[in-house]
């Protein structure tokens, strides 16, 4: 047991100090103190921290507000204390999810930006010093009854490289459970799923993309339009028929350079914007999604041909509606983005003559049945060179972001048995951050016949907070506190 311990211990402080540096201190957290009228995350987050600090040392640690704290014994401050204030600490510079970790003489400080930078503070002084690692919605790894090490001297502060970070897989129907478990592994992109209010207030959550949907939002803007008067909006298929599509998978898209049909949308997203803010005036999204059908049709009409012509690819035409709608919302709501997808037929990059507007996203969905990327393997190597240009094209002519995939679709989910990717998912993070990318969102489905799929989904939410980090410390972690 002792070298087992050992073994987390270095692992957890290896980016920081090595085991010699560190030392015992016994007993050396007898109080978890927050702020007298505390938020419900700087609440939620003393609540773990003392919770889980008991787990672990076997422990009666106190969690209590700063106004009621005993007199006497070493306590962890956390949140925006008085405590912090009167050493000179402020955390209003800090960004959302960005954290600090600071010791003194008579306690330790561990709080951050707001919403989630003091509770994510809290889940890395838990995982680095206590070894702690939440491996799946059903498992935590704690090591139990044995002393704590720390550093002589506590001073850190960081935050995930990514903005924004998510994993489409699947998880069990306790809403609580699978919501801590992801939030615990600094989860924020909780795709298609709505939080009970007060989990929500408790994580700190913010929705990431805003009404109608997070992805194939043509369809769900035309549905909304009356069934007859808007036929000239339709995309034309090869038969010279305008169809208007009955779902996400069409059939058809929207007539891209038709007038109606920029102006229509841009009133359709005002709205959506003003009903999500009048639900939630201060914790809304800023990112709505304006994507294609998951679907490779396309516009025949004149028009939208011409545009081919006009910027080299199908995706140019695509972008200048996209621009159009962004530029009539923008007037109304700057700090918005509209977020597109670079998807099948559009995957590739205008070639000439048009550029994502200032508040323009382009989630670039790389695939081999698109620009046909070896998904398991790394964008590195030769054969997909290909696919790595086009994201390089996009991300040199406007910001970008990354839906990709950690396993193969097909009618044989067995094809994912012996998959082990890891180092694909690594390089390729790394892809992506080197190109600007702040959003990343992954699929990794298949649980019951993907080899290791717990390993790969706990891996993939440290490495999307920092994708530099070595892989074979991940894997022995897991390894070690799973089996």
């Amino acid at each position: 047991m002792k070298s087992r311990r050992i073994s987390i211990l270095a692992f957890g402080l290896a980016a920081f100090f090595s085991v010699a540096e560190a030392k015992n201190i016994p007993d050396p957290f007898s109080m978890v103190i927050y702020p007298h009228k505390a938020s419900p995350v700087e609440r939620h987050a003393a609540e773990e921290l003392a919770e889980y600090l008991n787990k672990a040392c076997g422990g009666n640690v106190l969690c209590a507000e700063e106004s009621d704290r005993p007199s006497g014994g070493t306590a962890i401050y956390v949140g925006n204390t008085r405590f912090a204030v009167s050493r000179n600490l402020s955390f209003a510079g800090f960004s959302p999810e960005e954290w600090m970790i600071r010791s003194y003489p008579d306690g330790i400080v561990v709080a951050g930006g707001v919403p989630r930078g003091t509770l994510y503070g809290v889940y890395e002084f838990l995982e680095r010093f206590a070894g702690i690692a939440w491996l799946d919605e059903f498992y935590t790894d704690i090591p139990k009854n044995n002393p704590i090490l720390l550093p002589e001297t506590i001073d850190l502060r960081d935050k995930p490289v990514f903005r924004y970070r998510g994993i489409y897989t699947w998880h069990g129907n306790d809403q609580t459970r699978r919501f801590l478990f992801r939030s615990r592994n600094r989860e924020n992109i909780f795709f298609e799923e709505k939080l009970e209010d007060s989990l929500q207030a408790a994580i700190g959550h913010t929705p990431v993309l805003g009404s109608p949907a997070p992805l194939n939002t043509l369809f769900y803007y035309i549905n909304e339009w009356p069934t007859t008067g808007f036929e000239e909006c339709y995309s034309l298929d090869e038969a010279g028929k305008r169809v208007r599509p009955t779902g996400v998978f069409g059939p058809g898209q929207v007539c891209f350079s038709s007038t109606r049909a920029r102006e229509t949308f841009a009133e359709q997203m005002i709205a959506y914007i003003r009903k999500d803010r009048e639900k939630a005036p201060v914790n809304y999204p800023l990112l709505y999604n304006l994507s294609v059908n998951d679907i490779k049709d396309i516009c025949h009409c004149s028009d939208c041909q011409e545009r081919v012509i006009k910027y080299g690819t199908q995706s140019g035409g695509m972008l200048e509606f996209v621009n159009a709608v962004a530029q009539s919302v923008g007037k109304i709501y700057p700090d918005i983005r509209i977020q597109t997808s670079a998807y099948l037929v559009y995957e590739v990059a205008p070639e000439k003559g048009i550029v994502p507007q200032a508040n323009v996203t382009v989630r670039c969905s790389p695939s081999r049945w698109g620009s046909g990327f070896d998904t398991m393997r790394s964008l590195t190597i030769p054969r997909n060179q290909k696919t790595l240009n086009e994201l390089q094209k996009w991300s040199r002519i406007g910001a970008i972001q990354i839906w990709n995939y950690w396993v193969l679709f097909g009618d044989n989910p067995d094809k994912n048995a012996c998959l082990i990717n890891l180092e694909a998912i690594r390089d390729n993070l790394l892809t992506y951050f080197d190109l600007g990318a702040d959003y990343v969102f992954s699929e990794c489905e298949y649980p019951e016949s993907t080899t290791f799929h717990a390993m790969r989904v706990w891996i993939g939410y440290k490495l999307k907070c920092n994708p530099k980090q070595p892989l074979a410390p991940l894997i022995t972690r897991f390894m070690e506190g799973y089996y």
